[in-house]
């Protein structure tokens, strides 16, 4: 099992301690098991990472960028803009955990309220 970019190797450890990681009969599912879990909360993570710095940026661009004379972050569209990106931004941050700690979405009420004003 494994790919080019992952060279791996079968390994034969006799004689070495070990501790099972779950029911026997169960093999690599169990492993499985461990592994999606893992990944999938590092890749919820790295997700929600991307996007809050794409939208500190976005926040930053728009406190310097001028139009028809003004910042374009003094522009009630663009502050409503703004403000729904850092909203999804912090419910992709929550959710990885909530869903690791719980596994469901169901009562994330919290999440649903809107982020405090932008200090633009």
């Amino acid at each position: 099992m494994g790919t080019s970019e992952l060279p791996t190797a079968e390994m034969t450890f006799e004689g070495t301690p070990a501790w099972p990681l779950g029911p026997l009969d169960r093999g690599v599912a169990n492993v499985v098991g461990i592994v999606l879990t893992l990944s999938r909360l590092t890749v919820g993570l790295a997700s929600a990472a991307y996007m809050t710095r794409a939208v500190r940026e976005a926040v930053a661009y728009a406190g310097f960028r001028e139009a028809f004379g003004r910042k374009i972050s003094e522009f009630g569209m663009v502050q409503a803009q703004l403000q729904d990106m850092i909203l999804v931004a912090q419910r992709t941050t929550g959710t990885p955990w909530y869903r690791r700690k719980y596994g469901k979405l169901s009562g994330m009420c919290h999440c649903a309220q809107r982020p405090r004003q932008l200090g633009i």
